[in-house]
């Protein structure tokens, strides 16, 4: 179970690799209840994501759909 994570929200849509690489370390930061950590790779998750919706990569609504899960 996880602690920040919204585990009802399924990501069904490709996710560019460094965004990938964000929600590997969000899940371990998640796993062993590290506060500092995910909270700072969250904040990064908001930023890059912004940057691919401008760029045409992701959606707005799918950017909505990973921040609501890991914000």
């Amino acid at each position: 179970m996880s602690k920040w994570i919204d585990d009802s929200i399924v990501i069904d849509f490709p996710v560019p690799n460094p965004i990938q690489q964000i929600i590997s370390e969000l899940e371990k930061y998640d796993q062993e209840e590290d506060d500092y950590f995910y909270f700072d790779r969250s904040e990064l998750l908001e930023n890059v994501t912004k940057d691919y919706v401008y760029e045409k990569v992701l959606t707005a609504k799918q950017r909505a759909l990973l921040i609501q899960k890991y914000s």
